[in-house]
């Protein structure tokens, strides 16, 4: 009920990532307790039990996130008293630490997707360290060959939703500072000219049988 709720004031992808939470969530607790019934015992021997299953400390807070925000809703509207999350230990994130390729790994790596499908992707995340998501969500209007700028304003994301995998895109990134104007590099440049090259013979051999999507 609370997710329905929220739908309408968050993005999509915030909303898939709070569906998968709230299926485990619903998978371990079932229909075995009511919300009444609920205890902070309860809640915390399903965080204890998903640290043992091997899920990370930032997986189980996400978890703690959307059972949180959905007790706080019940809270608001008079179903329960107080929130029972409130009285769990909160669990820890792991700081994150990146591992970075070298020179030499990057030159094995662009050597070895030269010539496949997925290498201009490959170089574009190398040289700016997009996330999939940006990267796969490029569009041409993001690149200003005039400017030499390339903006990352749109994201495209798996959703899993009710079974069934579909391919989404959205405008709207999470935060200001996700959309970025970035200096075109002249390398990415080059291959990107390329690409719009091959397209658009693409798109005059093909006519109306080349897929614009």
């Amino acid at each position: 009920m609370w997710l329905e709720t929220v739908k309408p004031s968050i993005a999509h992808t915030t909303y898939v990532g709070y569906s998968k939470n709230i299926r485990k969530i619903k998978n371990y607790f079932g229909n075995d307790i009511m919300l009444d019934e609920l205890k902070p015992i309860h809640i915390q021997t399903f965080y204890n039990q998903m640290y043992e299953s091997g899920l990370s400390g930032n997986s189980v807070k996400h978890l703690h996130t959307n059972i949180r925000k959905a007790l706080q809703y019940a809270v608001k509207i008079d179903l329960i008293r107080t929130n029972p999350a409130d009285k769990t230990e909160r669990p820890k994130c792991e700081k994150f630490t990146a591992n970075f390729c070298n020179k030499d790994e990057l030159t094995r790596l662009f050597e070895i997707f030269q010539g496949d499908r997925m290498e201009l992707c490959v170089h574009i995340a190398a040289y700016y360290g997009l996330r999939r998501s940006e990267v796969v969500g490029l569009k041409w209007d993001a690149v200003n060959f005039e400017k030499k700028t390339i903006t990352i304003k749109y994201k495209v994301v798996n959703d899993f939703g009710n079974g069934k995998e579909k391919i989404i895109g959205e405008d709207n990134l999470k935060t200001a500072a996700s959309r970025r104007t970035l200096p075109l590099v002249p390398h990415i440049e080059k291959l990107l000219l390329a690409e719009k090259d091959k397209q658009e013979r693409c798109m005059e051999l093909l006519k109306s049988g080349y897929n614009k999507e």
